[in-house]
């Protein structure tokens, strides 16, 4: 024994995704939503599923191209990830930069998506000065801001208050 467990996460597990479209994943807590999604964002190699893209298993790709199909994926995880001695502008701003998006376009799509998400003027401050609430939508202005091909959010309603959830998904 080497005291090592394995867990199976998605079991017999079979989707896919198109897009263009919204695909909503449900489940009870534990039942793998997080894992199937980090899978799908090339962030986990699953050992027995197979991710596809454009026809092509992102994990037999060579490192730069799973770089490139990396930078057009946004993700806002459910615990939102953030550089604590960075502002949230800041914490955006690393983002575009390694996505190669760091441009004047990008920039005023975030300020649109922050304006829309009511966090414009939150954006000068640092993780720790805002709510948890206020800082999943910074998390998803972040995943959204480099206008990616794909769009993951686990959990994106999380901490957040109704008016704020129609807000982010674009109800009246």
């Amino acid at each position: 024994m080497t005291g090592e467990s394995q867990t199976t996460a998605l079991q017999d597990f079979t989707g896919s995704f198109t897009p263009g479209k919204i695909t909503v994943v449900f489940g009870p807590s534990g039942s793998g939503k997080t894992t199937l999604l980090k899978a799908t964002a090339t962030l986990l190699r699953p050992t027995e599923v197979r991710v596809i893209y454009g026809g092509k298993n992102p994990y037999d790709l060579p490192k730069k191209e799973l770089l490139a199909l990396r930078r057009e994926i946004g993700i806002s995880f459910q615990r939102p990830v953030f550089v604590s001695q960075l502002t949230l502008w800041e914490n955006i701003e690393l983002v575009l930069n390694s996505s190669g998006k760091l441009d004047d376009d990008h920039r005023k799509l975030t300020v649109h998506l922050a304006k829309r998400l009511g966090i414009e003027k939150l954006l000068s401050k640092k993780p720790h000065e805002v709510s948890g609430g206020e800082l999943r939508r910074a998390s998803i202005v972040m995943a959204l801001s480099k206008d990616p091909s794909v769009v993951i959010l686990d959990e994106p309603t999380a901490y957040l208050d109704e008016e704020s959830s129609k807000k982010g998904s674009g109800d009246p």
